[in-house]
């Protein structure tokens, strides 16, 4: 009989620092890549080759978010040659840096929040509008056309809490909802690009029962 031997693979490193929490800003986009944040960098991977295909090193302070927009047909979701192939971070600082992963570019950057604002939690794209970007801080809600590179619209919110999560619904983009320290649910109903959605605060509060 033949004689069969394990062979150990050795794990790939890749690029990250002490006390980096690499974990919590991992995205995956199209064209078999990911993205995630490493100090004040952001590192684009193959999953497929396992090799880093970009590092970006634009920003000045520690990147806490990565988001890939969504692929607008199913041929893009494969596509490295893909010209829409763009990716939003955000750092320490509130600012929001949008890249061109396809073209190796710094398509621009902002700061679209104010300190009264708090900080940002939390970036969408709109899976109906791919020129749209979402930004979520603790007391604030705005629209930005990554293409026209301005504000589409804003919304204030409570400043009695700070909302810290926000989703879409995958049925319906115009749908969505968001969660706060205090551990209640926000409903958004309208959200698009040209005007804020309604917000339907208190609607439900985790682990509690409604009154």
């Amino acid at each position: 009989t033949e004689e069969m031997s394990s062979v150990r693979v050795r794990p790939r490193v890749f690029p990250s620092q002490p006390g980096s929490r690499v974990a919590s800003k991992v995205a995956w986009g199209n064209g078999n890549l990911y993205a995630y944040g490493c100090g004040n960098d952001v590192v684009v991977v193959d999953s497929a080759s396992m090799q880093v295909i970009s590092t970006y090193v634009d920003h000045l302070a520690e990147v806490v978010i990565v988001a890939w927009k969504p692929c607008i047909s199913f041929e893009d979701r494969f596509s490295h040659l893909n010209k829409s192939l763009l990716l939003a971070s955000v750092d320490v600082t509130d600012v929001i840096i949008i890249w061109d992963v396809a073209d190796g570019l710094q398509l621009f950057s902002c700061r679209p929040v104010k300190r009264e604002h708090a900080h940002i939690r939390s970036l969408v794209w709109h899976p109906a509008d791919p020129t749209c970007l979402i930004v979520l801080a603790d007391h604030y809600l705005c629209a930005i056309n990554v293409v026209a590179k301005k504000k589409m619209w804003e919304l204030e919110l409570s400043r009695t809490e700070a909302f810290y999560s926000l989703q879409l619904s995958p049925f319906d983009p115009t749908v969505g909802i968001m969660c706060s320290d205090h551990g209640s649910l926000a409903t958004l109903t309208g959200i698009g690009s040209n005007e804020p959605p309604k917000v339907n605060e208190h609607q439900f509060m985790l682990g509690l029962k409604q009154a």
